[in-house]
């Protein structure tokens, strides 16, 4: 790559070297004098780097090459105390001649901010240089020379391995949103392998790896989705809806629907396509990760309030009045409804299952089986187990074992979730098994009165929930949070349901490993 030039046969020589915690400020002139590079790599914190080229933002995990005859300062942004290497060097090339060596002059192959992927290995790394350099019973250079040849291999590594990994990550997205427009159409696997200029088994590597399916599988899927709503939405005949999605054969869409989906498509439409009233919030999202269309649940509450797709009202609030006029085809709610039975089942046929004792899982297949369609809610959750595995290895190759902590703000303070509540941690740290604050492990939930005490948990992410009205105090939280702060719209993500589960696997690798 270009901007990668071989570092052989460059002579370093390290004239200082220093790890300082808990920075207040840091200028380059209190380390660095007689023209010398400086070599900068955060190891906690933020900061803001000023030069008379550029100012830049710092964090965890980056390195900065301040060039020779450049100062700057270095202030941290945040109240987490700024640690960081910084290493002090002046370099040249030797070649050799026949005549013997001569030493010319070298330009680095980066200047200014890197960021990598290898962040761990570098530490390592430097880290190792440091203890090098700190044992003055070393009677040479050649050590602290071969430790920092090897700081610089493994910058020049990273940088490479990143530009790779982006290269194909940009590929990959260009086939698939070129899927999402053309489906329907008829593909052919060498005209992808060829519009990504890869090899066919590297294609096929890299594709899986992105999206846990292959690229006729993504195909088939998008199809598949695509004539469950026409099935479910529309008075269109199978025939109609095959041939809309892309098969010709009626017959061949209808064994490869059963395939995916779980039934056929005539058993599909019949039990979709009924009217249902929906008592429990959360099963709203159950019933639509199955196919029922929005237009068929009917409103069942005196007062119905629509957030991202998901009602936010409780069994309370329920008008029996306003259920009979809407005639539902079948009422479908929690026991917490039981008292109501009675009246509900004179307005149609009533069902009601535990929502607190099971999981959302276990709700899936209930409310599945409940109106015919047991086989679709296996399909979906065997689909959604093969996302949840390659999700987790993609965010694993990221943050490795990071540790990830979910925040909600309340009105006048905060709720931190522990590993044990159920919302939120079935997905994060179950299903995709990230790293948890061991002082969260033992507990459901904890509010809190103030930010400082969350940071109390030591976490490198932070999943910071907070609804649309209260994020104009954004900045003040980012500053005063320890590590990576990810803002979240509290709806739909709390909302306990499959389609909720789904969604959240989406958002958790495009935070972690977008």
């Amino acid at each position: 790559m270009d901007g990668l030039k071989s570092i052989k046969n460059v002579v370093f020589d390290i004239t200082g070297m220093s790890l300082s915690n808990e920075v207040r400020f840091w200028h380059s002139n209190e380390f660095a004098r007689n023209g010398n590079t400086v070599l900068i790599f955060v190891v906690r914190g933020k900061g803001e780097l000023d030069n008379s080229v550029e100012s830049v933002i710092l964090e965890k995990g980056d390195l900065f090459v301040l060039p020779a005859g450049l100062e700057a300062g270095l202030k941290p942004l945040s109240s987490e105390p700024l640690s960081m290497y910084c290493i002090a060097f002046s370099y040249a090339k030797a070649l050799r001649h026949n005549n013997g060596w001569s030493i010319e002059k070298y330009t680095l192959p980066v200047q200014g901010i890197i960021r990598v992927g290898n962040t761990s290995v570098i530490y390592h790394q430097i880290d190792k240089l440091y203890r090098t350099w700190g044992d003055y019973s070393l009677t040479e250079t050649s050590k602290i020379q071969i430790c920092f040849m090897e700081v610089w291999e493994a910058i020049m590594s990273g940088m490479l391995e990143k530009n790779y990994k982006e290269g194909f990550r940009h590929v990959i997205k260009g086939i698939i949103d070129h899927i999402e427009e053309h489906y329907t159409e008829t593909f052919q696997a060498e005209e992808l392998v060829q519009f990504a200029g890869m090899s066919t088994a590297a294609f096929y590597q890299q594709f899986k790896h992105y999206t846990s399916f292959t690229p006729l599988q993504y195909v088939t899927q998008k199809r598949m989705e695509h004539a469950k709503r026409l099935l479910v939405s529309t008075e269109m005949k199978i025939t109609e809806v095959a041939k809309t999605v892309g098969y010709q054969d009626e017959y061949y869409f209808s064994r490869k629907f059963k395939q995916v989906v779980g039934v056929s498509p005539s058993s599909y439409m019949q039990s979709l396509r009924r009217r249902i009233t929906v008592l429990t919030p959360a099963f709203v999202g159950d019933l639509m990760a199955l196919g029922v269309s929005w237009d068929m649940l009917s409103p069942s509450m005196a007062n119905k309030h629509q957030k991202h797709g998901l009602l936010q009202t409780r069994e309370s609030e329920l008008d029996l009045h306003r259920l009979r006029i809407h005639t539902p085809d079948l009422i479908i709610g929690s026991d917490e409804a039981l008292k109501l039975y009675p009246y509900l089942a004179e307005i149609a046929p009533t069902r009601l299952i535990s929502y607190k004792s099971g999981s959302w899982r276990e709700h899936l297949y209930q409310l599945a089986e409940i109106i015919g369609i047991g086989e679709v809610a296996k399909s979906w959750l065997r689909f959604y187990d093969q996302r949840v595995e390659n999700a987790r290895k993609l965010i694993a190759s990221h943050i490795g074992n990071e540790t990830v902590l979910a925040v909600r703000v309340n009105t006048g303070g905060f709720r931190v979730f522990g590993e044990k509540r159920r919302k939120l941690g079935d997905v994060l740290y179950r299903d995709l098994q990230l790293n948890v604050p061991d002082s969260v492990r033992d507990f459901t939930f904890r509010d809190m009165d103030s930010l400082h005490e969350v940071n109390d948990f030591d976490a490198d992410h932070i999943l910071l929930f907070t609804d649309q009205e209260v994020r104009a105090n954004w900045e003040e939280w980012s500053s005063t949070l320890k590590g990576n702060v990810h803002l979240i719209q509290t709806y739909p993500w709390l909302n306990y349901s499959a389609m909720v589960h789904e969604r959240l696997l989406t958002k958790a690798v495009s935070l972690f490993a977008g």
